[in-house]
């Protein structure tokens, strides 16, 4: 069933709104907080990135996924393996996934300079990168995520679930799938990745959390409580997530 309507999601239009001025605002207060080199950058949330078509921007969202490393091909180099004349280099902008299969390294043609068939590409430049999920922290029941690829230094230590900015071009992509869509994908610039919380930042605990915590264990049902406030647009799988708080935790038992 196709579903088009706010209150589908649980939300009245009285809350639809409000949540939506929440964004509007965070964003205005972002783009006073969050400069690059001097210059502006429109920062966006996730649900609004995802309706644009191209474009330079910052989007702010929160890490909800994280992708193994991978390998995109950034240019392709081609030439005459027979006389070497006429190399050139034909950057991928955007990068790509995978190659089509004029870009297979086996496919050639006949050479201008020498008349032999051994014109073609030589050689892929490729660079590591992984994908992440980002998703509007107010707006998860919404299920809108958009995938950020990241590069180089930034693929390093990912801090899933944490609040990020991060800067780059909008790209639409079609999928080589059977349903061939054309998705949204969010390229960052190498270094465009920004967390919010600093990575030193020291969680202090008040004698007021100690209280509130000690209340919430005291709920006969204070397990199921837990695992749904956890990754809340994962529906079920309770005993999984609580499989994965317990190890965050580090919990002995």
């Amino acid at each position: 069933m196709e579903v088009n309507d706010k209150c589908s999601f649980g939300l009245d239009d009285d809350d639809y709104d409000r949540l939506q001025e929440d964004i509007e605002q965070q964003i205005e207060e972002d783009n006073r907080k969050y400069g690059y080199g001097g210059q502006q950058v429109e920062l966006l949330s996730v649900e609004q990135t995802l309706r644009r078509d191209s474009g330079y921007y910052a989007v702010r969202g929160m890490i909800v996924g994280v992708s193994s490393v991978e390998h995109v091909v950034m240019s392709t180099e081609f030439g005459c393996s027979n006389c070497d004349k006429g190399v050139f280099v034909m950057k991928h902008d955007p990068p790509l996934f995978s190659l089509p299969y004029h870009l297979n390294l086996n496919k050639t043609r006949k050479c201008d300079s020498c008349d032999s068939a051994s014109f073609g590409p030589k050689k892929h430049k490729e660079k590591a990168i992984v994908r992440v999920q980002l998703q509007d922290e107010k707006k998860q029941q919404l299920m809108e995520n958009l995938t950020a690829v990241l590069f180089e230094m930034d693929t390093l230590n990912i801090r899933n679930g944490e609040k990020v900015v991060v800067k780059g071009t909008v790209h639409i992509i079609q999928q080589r799938t059977q349903n061939s869509k054309r998705v949204t994908y969010l390229f960052a610039d190498e270094g465009g990745l920004q967390y919010e919380r600093p990575e030193t930042t020291q969680v202090h605990i008040s004698e007021r959390d100690l209280s509130d915590m000690n209340e919430f264990v005291k709920q006969h049902d204070y397990i199921d409580r837990l695992t749904s406030m956890f990754a809340p647009t994962i529906i079920g799988e309770n005993i999984k997530k609580l499989g994965v708080i317990v190890m965050y935790v580090g919990a002995p038992e």
